[in-house]
């Protein structure tokens, strides 16, 4: 088994695992380029939004809160939304080109 949540996918869609724990981002990514492998969401699951922090005793403090302030913001959201990650913010809509994401609950292979 390799390093990272990258390497337990490509495991899976080897067939090497027959199912895996994985971020949801990743494992869509990979049907989306061709994988043989289906996603599915439990009724009950545990979301971890991406985590942003800043380092105590930082150099570019006044450039790290501005960076962290865009992150959170609507506009910041919306990247985030379209690269595939779920956005914390209810004024983001997840993007439409991951659509099976909750509550569709399940993404099969193309």
């Amino acid at each position: 088994m390799g390093a990272g949540s990258g390497q337990v996918v490509d495991d899976t869609a080897s067939g090497h695992f027959n199912a895996s724990l994985a971020p949801d981002y990743i494992a869509i990514d990979k049907i989306e380029k061709g994988a043989t492998m289906g996603i599915v969401f439990p009724k009950e699951m545990l979301v971890v939004p991406s985590p942003i922090a800043i380092f105590k005793g930082t150099p570019n403090l006044k450039a790290a809160q501005k960076f962290v302030d865009f992150l959170l913001s609507k506009d910041g959201q919306t990247i985030v939304a379209h690269e595939g990650t779920l956005p914390i913010r209810a004024d983001v809509a997840t993007d439409k080109k991951h659509a099976c994401r909750p509550p569709t609950r399940r993404c099969n292979a193309p």
